[in-house]
């Protein structure tokens, strides 16, 4: 690997795990800021989505940003965006402050991960990718991992304030990294006009889906109904505006590519289901089968082995099979774990529970890393900052629309059943689902890749 593409590729990897490990870190610490602050259950719950509010909506500005200012002008300005939020984060005196200085952590997180990004792909040829998109996904999986443990040490041994210190000095040194490694910024900035328009009407969709979803998986229905449907709203306004306008603020013509559309509906099948599924399964172990917190939380350990696995295999076999076969295999895995898991019962080990997440591991793995690999192969690469953007943004909303169908079925069934049985069918129900992603898997054949 060139040296000068080997420093690109570690300043944006080193952005990543800081940007993933913030997402995560605070909420285990939630609960004694919420003490330190005196700060209700609502506002606690805010801490994590703050962040991930400002991540989402600073995402479609990074493009322009990027043209305005050059790419390293931004990812240093983000950086230092995300680092001085960091440092008057852990100084904040009450939760109002603090939710702010959160979600300007994470809008520097989202100008930083598409514009480096779209940097780190533009180095590397076509055939390429699919293997730059297994580094990106280890990160991707050693960061929340680690998170919980990393903050429950902090918070332990330390304090709160620590959560947010800790990540300061690791952002101090990307930015020297970013000043000394990435290419000189062209002197000629881009003269296309800010698309004010789209902004005023996507930010407020892509805002109120995010709370309509949250406030939906929370049970809120009606109030998550309203927000929804004011999303969709806002969304048709930007859609007729898309249609008119020649430099949109998220150019959705990209979704003509097959394997860019492929993945992100993949991330919605798949991913975002993983994550509705595990915040019920772990409701699951502790209030059903009587699991304590440590040990339903040590379940995550044989995902992570599973899902390494996965990306490995990945690495190996997308070139010579293509995603088609390796999304149904994937899907069927990830189906067989939720399957196990609506089948277990207070009498299922450790062993089997961790056999059981292992699975999920390995089969989501497998699926997000096929979506990963070719969701950039064929796109252009003075149109990857619009990609990078376009995929961040439904990163986000397949998250929460995740936790929502995943939760909000649950609540139904609830109204039905006892909630052990409850539970045990929303797993059945996401196993069922696999029909899905085998029906994407059918209809993009084997591609060259």
């Amino acid at each position: 690997m060139p040296l000068s593409r080997a420093r690109i590729l570690t300043f944006y990897l080193l952005g990543l795990f800081l940007d993933l490990i913030n997402t995560y870190i605070a909420s285990v610490a939630s609960p004694i800021i919420g003490k330190a602050l005196a700060a209700s259950v609502a506002e606690v719950a805010w801490i994590s989505t703050a962040y991930v509010l400002g991540l989402t909506l600073a995402i479609p500005a990074s493009t322009w940003l990027a043209q305005r200012l050059g790419l390293k002008s931004l990812l240093i300005g983000s950086l230092v965006l995300f680092g001085v939020a960091t440092g008057l984060t852990a100084v904040a005196t009450d939760i109002g402050t603090l939710l702010g200085l959160r979600f300007m952590q994470g809008a520097g997180g989202g100008l930083f991960i598409p514009a480096g990004q779209a940097l780190v792909y533009a180095q590397y040829r076509r055939e390429e990718r699919s293997q730059l998109a297994t580094l990106i996904l280890a990160v991707g999986l050693i960061a929340p991992a680690l998170s919980p443990m990393i903050g429950g040490f902090i918070v332990s041994t330390l304090s709160w304030h620590w959560v947010f210190l800790c990540t300061l000095p690791p952002t101090v040194i990307a930015i020297g990294l970013g000043l000394w490694w990435l290419p000189k910024d062209s002197e000629r900035a881009s003269n296309v006009a800010f698309d004010f328009k789209g902004f005023a009407m996507g930010v407020p969709a892509l805002a109120l889906m995010l709370l309509g979803l949250t406030d939906f998986s929370e049970g809120k229905f009606a109030v998550g109904f309203s927000q929804v449907v004011a999303a969709i709203g806002f969304a048709a306004l930007y859609l007729w505006h898309y249609r008119r306008s020649d430099h949109p603020l998220l150019d959705l013509s990209l979704l003509e590519d097959r394997l860019l559309r492929f993945g992100v509906l993949v991330y919605h099948a798949i991913t975002g289901l993983f994550i509705g599924i595990n915040i019920l399964a772990m409701l699951y172990l502790q209030e059903v089968l009587g699991i304590s917190p440590t040990k339903a939380g040590s379940l995550m350990l044989p995902w992570t082995v599973g899902a390494g696995i996965g990306i490995f295999l990945n690495g190996k076999l997308y070139k010579r099979v293509g995603p088609s076969p390796l999304l149904a295999v994937g899907a069927i895995l990830q189906a067989i774990g939720f399957f196990l898991l609506s089948r277990s019962t207070e009498q299922s080990d450790m062993l089997l529970l961790g056999t059981i997440y292992g699975l999920m591991g390995l089969g989501g793995s497998i699926c997000t890393s096929t979506a990963q690999s070719g969701a950039f192969m064929n796109i252009p690469i003075q149109r990857l900052n619009q990609a990078s953007a376009l995929w961040g943004v439904n990163r986000q909303v397949a998250f929460c629309s995740g936790v929502t169908v995943t939760s909000v079925t649950f609540s139904l069934l609830t109204n039905l059943v006892e909630p052990a049985a409850a539970y045990r069918i929303s797993f059945l129900i996401a196993a069922l689902s696999v029909v899905i992603p085998i029906y994407m898997s059918l209809r993009i054949r084997r591609l060259s890749v």
